[in-house]
């Protein structure tokens, strides 16, 4: 068929001021600017380098610079043919010059053959480029610095800005809130990333921020008075509480289990005892809430009802309070959120003026601001298009708000001629896009920035007729957009496509009558699995089946065998492309995957990080053994664990790496690794496994980029590491062009059939496209207290909003923007075909994949959603805040709910009545059927059950601590009950426990604030450890200083400050001495290790066995009445507070801050052994001598445990003063080496 005669660029009119060129799908959008040049330079006599195109990546720049050199070189090779050119475009140029009385034949060709020696002075560049020359070439206007460097997309600025601004903001933060802030990951990186995605948006409004928050110190004060309420109630009538909560029979024991109401009660006294709000303030919140009268009334069995107690309201209050402090704190993040959408901007254009080094962003923004500046920014606009009269933009439905803002504040000029007001006739722009193919808003595209420069165009071209496919297939992509407000924004309509074509198909099957356009319909799967196994498997095999036919001469394109590169399958998900893959392999079919991915972003960047740590590191056991289990070694479990106890195999590794190492030093990294993989047979590792050809492309790619980093920055080893991590964390700046050259390669240039998915595949065409996951609602559901952004409508302008507390309507309003989005996906999907297009539909009964597919949208909508759509079409628009209208987002809800709920008959019916629209070219097929056969074989098979696991199974390594070998026969306590094996032991809960009767005290209000009266738990013990780990990490600090700062992030009120400062000052000034040695005080020790950490094995150990060798040794009733469930095999590990040595003696100490009453003589030794014995602190520093012991033996040559082992300190911080010496507060225990011997022997086995 013919195309019929539509306006094209042959006929655009080549004046001023601003046209839009509408490019639909398969239109001839490249063609329009090639034609549209050399019209510019023929009939304006333009020099080519005064044009100014620009798109928006730099292969298409590549590809566009070629296409516009042979445009021209088509004419200059047509000129003088006598109408018998080739080339039909440079055919229509010629004829359309014939007709213009000033272009003779010599002065069209003078002009062709000027801006052919000029193509590679052509402007044709990306946006950055275009800035980036602009800020340059017109720098007194920008009033930016010379000499400036562009490094990549700025992250780092952008980072260390936002870090400036958290630390200002989170300096002096409470223990509380630092948890929280840590709990919701609201850090430095994840904030600037965030901030960095919305630097290039033009926000008219941020909303959900109180003009002034409360204050987290402020809060916390609020929260904390609640608590000391809570304080006074319990002294009261705690103790009755406690038994109404244990007692009663009226609660439901299914959500009041009396295990569980004695863990909470627990959990909640060492709170109260503490007098301290925990850092852990959400989990305060679900205790006390669970033990209030909220909860507690409504979980009372029918009949029952608690007694009254003035708790159950305490507990309330105190959960509302703490639910207050958490929304008080999230309001603080979303001042800081608006602190950075607002000030931000002026601290990195400050900082970039300082290194003069920009990102991408700050080229754009750069620009934009030095075009409204309100003296300069006219000028600049003039000069630019001086420079450039002319600038054809391209794909500009990519755009974003801060590029439309560029290019109309340029060419926005007008002038006013004869009083009336029209476009300044010196300079034009024209517009090349399509709003239906905006699909990239991950990457920061604004549909509504399109639509906006829409509204201000002067002019337009719609360009009607799809050249790429057959007209069948445009005949249905018609059907299919043929529904009211297809694209979900009234100012995106849907005008049908013309086939430009005139064949109908040039694809042949033998014996098969296919139609262009095939849905494969199927009936409702269980779920997203079932669903993608059929679809997988039914392409999978129709694929295999046409290239079996090619390969028997029964499938051409044309006048040639179809190939499998003329096959293109688009997915969704990279994870959906792997299936799709998976299917093909298992049928003997070859593909390759084209992804966007970044290298850095593979399984093969991770291992051979690892790799190149332990070739570095060759002394590090850890990194050797990490780097044998990649993939390039091809080494098993079984092998990596008869290697570890092979020590010959594991030296001869050893030895390897070291030659390794040497050989990366003096030929570099890439020689290097490419000898390893030949060494080690690392390629045919890697070939062995299905995806074998995408691995070793991966290591190859890496090796490439790695050498080209380390000759280029002249890296060292520790250089290139840090390069290559800075890489994996996405926290390093790129160059222009390197996105694209980090971007994963074909791992395979042969004929296979492509996968890639929707968005890779944008501005390509194939000849067979397959649809297999049309069915996929992607899920655009947003979280609760995630902030959204959105459009609202003011006039014919679109500006965005920015809402950092949104509600249902806020969110609602992001969501059907991104809906749109994926209706515009689908339409990108559909419009690639050239010859076939096969799409797979069904509904999926249940699990995640709630949301509404866009092919539902356009083809399962109910009666009212039409309706209430199509009085939208062509009408005015209703009032609403948001851009998409509220009948749209109405519309969306109620056809989602029919959707799922329609009959298997209305199902169909709807699928037909797209296809009936034009049944020339839509064929409907059923998939996944079952057989009648299988049907009734399936119904007589027996029932189905689990095997039964009967085997023994073989008992792990495990890991123990002190506090893990001590819990059994410890006080009960939560800091027991739920610590982790070798967390450092600070202090317990048992600080709220009298030593002598082991019943918790409730504190009394304290006269004066002393050591004695200071607060007491769990978070006291770890903020007095962390006050002496800082001053032994930094010992000129000032220690009042020092308390004030962590005694703040621990919660502790500022009363409390000096008795911190004197407990401190007094235990590092406290002479300490060992028995018949020389005395010494903490705060003259030089060597010393804060906080070490210890690993060693224990093999056999049983609780029993150990209590009894303490008992031979010294040490009764540590361990008595343990039950041995088990013996323990694997590791013991603990932190010891300080390990330091004296005079050539080694000694452990303990820090604890345990109360144990409130007078001086309550820390003499008497009280002091009873504590010890309590909490089984001697066989906590028992197993660190033993640590110790075993360390020393292996670093001291001469190592003698009576020469060199000095004993253990345990100072009890509230009884110590230098004035009594080691009399009070300190105890000092010296095992013999017999018992540690033993103890040595017993943990190794010998004992068990």
């Amino acid at each position: 068929m013919s195309a019929d005669r539509s306006p094209t660029p042959l006929d655009t009119a080549l004046t001023g001021g601003r046209t839009l060129i509408e490019a639909s799908a398969g239109s001839g959008k490249t063609r329009a600017i090639t034609t549209l040049v050399a019209r510019l330079v023929v009939e304006q006599g333009l020099e080519l380098d005064s044009i100014l195109v620009v798109t928006f990546t730099k292969p298409a720049t590549a590809e566009l610079r070629n296409r516009i050199r042979k445009t021209l070189k088509a004419i200059q090779d047509a000129i003088g043919s006598a109408g018998d050119a080739d080339d039909d475009q440079a055919s229509e140029l010629l004829e359309r010059w014939e007709e213009i009385e000033k272009l003779d034949e010599e002065c069209i060709r003078a002009r062709i053959d000027l801006a052919l020696l000029d193509i590679d002075r052509a402007n044709i560049l990306t946006i950055h480029g275009f800035c980036q020359r602009a800020l340059k070439e017109f720098a007194f206007e920008t009033g930016f610095p010379f000499g400036f460097e562009v490094s990549g997309d700025g992250a780092g600025i952008v980072e260390s800005v936002v870090r400036d601004i958290w630390q200002r903001n989170f300096r002096d933060s409470s223990r509380i809130f630092a948890n929280h802030v840590a709990k919701k990951k609201f850090m430095p990186a994840e904030l600037a990333k965030w901030f960095g995605s919305l630097r290039a948006k033009l926000f008219r409004d941020v909303r959900g921020v109180p003009d002034q928050p409360v204050e987290p110190p402020e809060a916390e004060n609020a929260c904390r008075s609640v608590l000391e309420s809570a304080l006074a109630t319990w002294r009261e009538h705690g103790e009755e509480f406690r038994q109404i909560m244990l007692d009663t029979t009226a609660l439901n024991k299914t959500s009041y289990p009396l295990a569980k109401i004695d863990n909470q009660l627990e959990w909640i006294t060492a709170i109260l005892a503490g007098g301290v709000l925990p850092a852990e303030i959400d989990e305060l919140a679900k205790c006390a809430r669970y033990l209030g009268a909220k909860s507690t009334s409504g979980k009372c069995r029918k009949g029952h009802q608690l007694p009254e107690n003035p708790m159950f309201e305490a507990f309330d209050e105190l959960a509302d309070a703490c639910a207050a402090l958490s929304e008080s704190f999230e309001a603080w993040f979303r001042h800081i959120r608006r602190q950075l959408v607002e000030e931000a901007g002026d601290d990195i254009r400050r900082l970039i003026r300082t290194e003069r080094r920009l990102g991408y962003d700050d080229l754009l923004i750069e620009m934009r601001d030095a075009l409204a500046r309100e003296s300069a920014g006219p000028r600049l606009a003039e000069n630019i298009r001086r420079r450039f009269p002319v600038a054809l933009i391209d794909e500009f439905q990519d755009t974003d708000p801060t590029q439309e803002r560029i290019f109309s504040s340029i060419y926005g000029n007008r002038e006013v001629s004869g009083g009336e007001d029209r476009p300044d006739q010196s300079s034009a722009l024209y517009i090349v896009g399509d709003p239906k193919q905006s699909i990239y808003q991950f990457r920061g595209a604004d549909i509504f920035a399109y639509l906006s420069a829409q509204q201000g165009t002067d002019s337009s071209l719609q360009l009607g007729h799809n050249w790429r496919s057959v007209p069948g297939l445009v005949d249905a992509v018609n059907a299919m957009f043929d529904a009211p407000l297809a694209f979900t924004i009234p100012e995106i309509g849907f005008t049908p496509a013309m086939p430009g074509r005139d064949d109908e198909t040039r694809l042949k099957i033998d014996g098969e009558a296919s139609s262009p356009f095939t849905f494969w319909l199927a009936d409702d799967q269980p779920n997203n699995g079932s669903a993608t196994a059929l679809v997988a498997d039914e392409t999978a095999n129709d694929v295999v089946r046409l290239l079996d036919l090619a390969r028997a001469g029964k499938a051409m394109l044309g006048e040639r065998l179809l190939r499998a590169s003329d096959i293109a399958v688009l997915v969704s998900t990279r994870a959906q492309g792997r299936e799709i893959a998976k299917a093909l392999r298992g049928r003997g079919g070859k593909s390759v995957e084209i992804d966007d991915s970044n290298v850095f972003e593979t399984r093969e960047a991770e291992q051979v990080h690892r790799l190149l740590l332990a070739v570095a590191n060759p002394g590090r056991q850890d990194y050797r053994r990490a780097a044998l289990t990649g993939d390039l070694f091809g080494l098993d479990s079984g092998q990596l664990l008869a290697l570890s106890e092979d020590d010959e195999s594991w030296n001869r590794w050893a030895q390897q790496f070291m030659e390794w190492r040497d050989y990366w030093r003096s030929r570099g990294v890439g020689a290097m690794l490419r000898t390893i993989v030949g060494a080690e047979g690392g390629a045919g590792n890697l070939l062995r496994y299905a995806d074998g050809p995408r691995r070793l492309t991966n290591l190859y790619h890496l090796t490439e980029l790695l050498q080209e980093a380390e000759t280029e920055n002249r890296h060292s080893p520790a250089g290139i590491l840090a390069w290559l991590k800075r890489r994996l964390e996405g926290q390093a700046g790129t160059k222009e062009g390197e996105e694209d050259a980090f971007t994963l390669r074909l791992d395979n240039d042969e004929d296979l059939v492509r996968i890639l998915t929707i968005h890779k595949s944008k501005g390509l065409e194939f000849p067979i496209v397959y649809l297999p996951f049309a069915w996929y609602g992607r899920q655009i559901g947003i979280r609760s207290d995630e902030p959204v952004s959105f459009h609202v409508r003011d006039g014919n302008q679109f500006p965005a909003i920015l809402d950092l507390n949104p509600d249902d309507s806020s969110r609602n309003a992001q969501s059907m923007e991104d809906f749109g989005e994926s209706v515009r996906r689908l339409y990108v999907a559909l419009t690639r075909a050239r010859d076939r297009c096969v799409v797979a539909w069904t509904r999926i009964a249940s699990g995640r994949n709630k949301e509404l597919p866009p092919l539902a949208w356009l083809m399962h909508g109910n009666e009212r959603g039409v309706e209430m759509l199509g009085g939208l079409e062509g009408g005015s628009m209703p009032a609403s805040d948001s851009a998409t209208p509220d009948a749209v987002a109405e519309a969306h809800a109620g056809i989602q709910a029919d959707f799922r709920n329609k009959s298997r008959e209305d199902f169909r019916a709807d699928v037909a009545a797209v296809a009936n629209k034009c049944p020339q070219a839509i064929e409907i097929r059923e998939i996944g059927n079952v057989a009648p056969a299988l049907a009734q074989q399936a119904e007589k098979l027996p029932d189905l059950g689990c095997r039964e696991f009967s085997r023994a199974t073989r008992r792990i390594r495990q890991m123990t601590s002190f506090t893990a070998l001590s819990a059994d026969h410890a006080a009960a306590s939560p800091a027991h009950r739920f610590s982790e094996p070798g967390a450092p032991d600070h202090d317990e809960a048992e600080g709220d426990v009298d030593a002598e009767s082991g019943e918790r005290e409730i504190q009394p209000e304290p006269p004066e604030h002393n050591a004695f009266s200071f607060p007491r738990g769990v978070q006291v013990g770890s903020c007095l450890h962390r006050i002496f780990e800082i001053l032994d990490e930094e010992p000129n600090r000032e220690v009042d200083q020092v308390c004030g700062e962590q005694l703040a992030r621990a919660g502790i009120e500022a009363k409390w400050r000096s008795a911190a400062r004197s407990m401190v000052e007094n235990t590092l000034e406290t002479e300490l001495r060992e028995p018949g040695q020389g005395g010494f005080r903490l705060a003259e020790i030089d060597k010393r290790l804060t906080e070490l950490e210890f690993f060693f094995p224990v093999s056999g150990l049983r609780r029993s066995g150990l209590g009894e060798l303490l008992e031979r040794n010294g040490y009764p009733d540590l361990l008595n009445g343990g039950h041995d469930k088990q013996t323990i095999d694997g590791y013991l590990r603990g932190f010891i507070d300080l390990t330091f040595e004296h005079e050539g003696r080694w000694y452990v100490l303990d820090y604890k801050s345990n109360w144990l009453g409130n007078q001086a003589e309550d820390y003499e030794p008497e009280r002091l052994g009873r504590a010890m014995r309590q909490h089984r602190y001697q066989l906590q520093y028992l197993i660190y001598l033993l640590a110790l012991h075993r360390y020393l033996r292996t670093r001291l040559p001469d190592y003698d445990y009576e020469r060199h082992i000095g004993g253990a300190f345990y100072l009890f911080l509230r009884g110590m003063d230098p004035a009594d010496g080691m009399t009070r507060g300190v105890w000092f225990d010296r095992p013999s080496e017999q018992c540690i011997e033993a103890l040595d022997d017993f943990m190794g086995g010998g004992g068990s």
